[in-house]
């Protein structure tokens, strides 16, 4: 660990580290200096070694770590990319040197680990992870409300006069295959409204499947599942209007499905009458039983008008529904709802079926959720 213990005392590493906080103490309710970046070193050496990852490449994982934020020195904008750049000046400044593969390993690692889109490497996955999981308040800068960085405004807004979202910190371990996360929060702890608000978890999921494991989540050792499946009932029927996927003869592909919903959001969206307010992005999957297969990107209405050449309308009967909800979009159509429904002595009427994106349908971070019909008995 010589190469890393040499960037840990580099007294320019260390000026940035110590220079961030101050920097964007008032305009930035995040830390992203010494105290994040130590921690982010530390679980991504814990998930390596835990994994068996060989020394060179956990030395190589805690420098990627070490270095993951000092772009911020350089201003917010695309920091991730000014941290790989940064990075590469010290990189090439080794004495013995990287290879070239470490090295680009060592940058992408950096240059990846903000938005988890991309993941390269394992120590990318473990970069990835350990910065996303620190959602702490110890993570916050003295002049910040104690609300944790991945809440979206509106719940920021909500949760800061009574401090529901508290959390004091964040373990990370492994067992087996599992790679655990165990929140550790305050009394008042709000966990509705922490799992309503949380885009995180897809990006820790991503990262734990590259390194060929499942991420679990607990707060304060109690097991809590993102994803969630009930049964519900709707007294009222749910009117829904939107693009025809039918009426517009479109392939059936991802692709297809897609475009009608960029095309709903950028021309539609905010635009339609009757629209209930505020807007939910509701997608219909109809005629499941028949050769004539109807799909409707669009939102609920108060009541049905006259629609447009490439719309058409959809009655969501009241009655019973399987509510399969998920923070992580893709999870919505992987579990096996038919082995559910059996275990738990329901019947699916698979004629239809109703997804419901309440942030959004391009939102990852909404909880979302799939509402399955249940057949009258």
């Amino acid at each position: 660990m010589e190469n890393y213990k040499r960037y840990l005392n580099d007294p320019d590493i260390n000026r940035i580290l110590d220079t961030v906080n101050t920097m964007y103490k008032d305009i930035f309710t995040v830390c992203h200096g010494r105290q994040h970046t130590l921690f982010v070193v530390d679980i991504v050496e814990t998930l390596l070694k835990s994994l068996d990852y060989d020394e060179r490449t956990i030395e190589l994982g805690k420098i990627a770590a070490l270095m993951h934020d000092i772009g911020n020195i350089a201003g917010r904008w695309e920091h991730a990319k000014k941290s790989a750049a940064l990075a590469k000046v010290f990189l090439d400044g080794s004495d013995p040197p990287f290879s070239v593969d470490e090295k680009q390993m060592v940058l992408q690692a950096i240059e990846d680990h903000s938005d988890g889109a991309n993941i390269s490497s394992p120590i990318g996955a473990a970069v990835l992870f350990a910065d996303k999981v620190y959602g702490t308040k110890k993570r916050l800068l003295p002049n910040a409300h104690l609300v944790p960085f991945y809440m979206n405004m509106t719940e920021i807004r909500k949760a800061k006069s009574d401090n529901e979202m508290e959390i004091e910190d964040a373990n990370v371990y492994v067992s087996g295959k599992d790679i655990i996360v165990n929140l550790i929060t305050s009394d008042t702890f709000n966990k509705k409204l922490f799992l309503s608000g949380w885009d995180i978890p897809l990006k820790l999921k991503r990262a734990a499947e590259y390194l060929s494991c499942t991420c679990r989540f607990q707060i304060n050792g109690e097991e809590v599942r993102i994803t969630n499946i009930e049964v519900i009932t709707l007294s009222e029927e749910i009117k829904v209007i939107g693009l025809s996927f039918h009426k517009l003869g479109l392939p059936e592909t991802i692709e297809s499905i897609e475009n009608m919903w960029k095309t709903y959001n950028e021309k539609y969206r905010n635009r339609i009458e009757n629209a209930v307010v505020p807007v939910v992005d509701y997608a219909v999957n109809a005629n499941l039983l028949t050769d004539t297969h109807e799909y409707i990107a669009g939102c609920t209405v108060a009541e049905v008008g006259e629609l447009d050449e490439n719309w058409a309308s959809f009655v969501i009967p009241s009655g019973r529904y399987i509510k399969h909800t998920s923070c992580i979009t893709s999870e919505l159509h992987s579990t096996d709802m038919e082995a559910w429904a059996k275990t738990n002595g329901v019947v699916i009427n698979k004629d239809f079926l109703v997804e419901v994106y309440p942030g959004g349908v391009f939102n990852e971070g909404s909880l979302n959720y799939v509402l399955h019909p249940i057949q009258s008995e």
